[in-house]
């Protein structure tokens, strides 16, 4: 049987051109693949329940750093592949899970970084505005 690799494993080997250090045992630093700086201002740290945080300290947003190395936002979350029924009625793409990490990580966000991009708060919005309406969750 193979091993699946995680996302986190992922993003930290195509993040291998911008020099990834390890820090901790789930955490790294990095030079910043979307503002392509010398300086190792992205911090990568992966969370006790599987959830990837990313912060650049010049500024860039999660979505911009995930979209120069190939991955979406969705890839910071941990898969469960569970599908609410009510969901899976109304065609929705996100789960429950993925509604409620979404709220977490813009909680995650405005309390650690004190900052977040408009577009990566209005995406995240989305996400969790869908699931409610119409899985009346």
């Amino acid at each position: 049987m193979r091993n699946k690799v995680s996302h986190f494993d992922t993003l930290i080997a195509r993040l291998s051109a911008f020099e990834p250090q390890k820090t901790g045992v789930n955490s790294y630093i990095s030079r910043c693949p979307a503002h392509k700086g010398s300086k190792k201002n992205l911090k990568v740290t992966k969370t006790s329940d599987g959830k990837i945080l990313l912060h650049c300290f010049h500024g860039c947003g999660a979505e911009e750093i995930l979209s120069t190395v190939g991955m979406e936002m969705v890839d910071l979350m941990p898969a469960n592949g569970k599908t609410s029924r009510e969901a899976r009625q109304f065609g929705i793409d996100a789960t429950r899970d993925q509604a409620l990490n979404s709220i977490a990580l813009l909680y995650l966000y405005a309390i650690n970084n004190n900052e977040i991009r408009r577009s990566d708060l209005y995406e995240h919005l989305n996400v969790v505005m869908e699931f409610m309406a119409r899985a009346k969750v």
